[in-house]
C-alpha cells in the first residue's frame, strides 16, 4: 500500500500584524490570537483556547491526514481567515484516502472520564 503524505498540525501564536490582519478578514467578534494550520486543507484563527480543541484532538480523530502536532511562534500565512467547512473537507479526504487505499482508520483513543451522572450513581451506590 502506497503511504498517504501526512501533514502536521501546527498550532501558532501570532504576532501583532497577524492579529490584525486576521481580525480585519473575520465575520465573528471572537478574539483572534493564534491559528491551526491544516496543512493544504486550511486553518481556522481564534483564541489560544478555541485553537487548542481542535489541536488536542485532530490528529487522533484524523490519523490519516496528520502525522504530528507541534507549536510556533512564527509562521508564514498567506490567507488570514478560517477555511469555510474545514471539518466537513477534512472528513471528506479523510473518507476518500481510506476508500482508496482499502483502510479503515482507527477509532479515536481519548480517555474517557465519568461523567456528572456515573460519578453520582458512583456515591450513590457506595454509601
Amino acid at each position: 500500500m502506497k503511504q498517504v503524505k501526512k501533514h502536521d498540525l501546527v498550532l501558532v501564536k501570532l504576532n501583532r500584524k497577524q492579529i490584525k490582519k486576521a481580525k480585519e478578514l473575520s465575520r465573528t467578534k471572537q478574539e483572534i490570537t493564534h491559528a491551526l494550520l491544516c496543512g493544504p486543507y486550511g486553518q481556522l484563527f481564534g483564541d489560544e483556547e478555541y485553537c487548542l480543541k481542535y489541536y488536542s484532538a485532530w490528529l487522533e480523530v484524523f490519523p490519516l491526514l496528520f502525522a504530528r502536532r507541534r507549536k510556533t511562534k512564527r509562521a508564514k500565512i498567506e490567507e488570514y481567515f478560517t477555511t469555510p467547512e474545514l471539518v466537513t473537507d477534512l472528513i471528506s479526504v479523510q473518507d476518500a484516502f481510506a476508500k482508496h487505499y482499502g483502510v479503515k482508520p482507527p477509532s479515536p483513543k481519548f480517555k474517557k472520564r465519568p461523567g456528572c451522572l456515573t460519578s453520582l450513581l458512583l456515591f450513590w451506590c457506595n454509601t
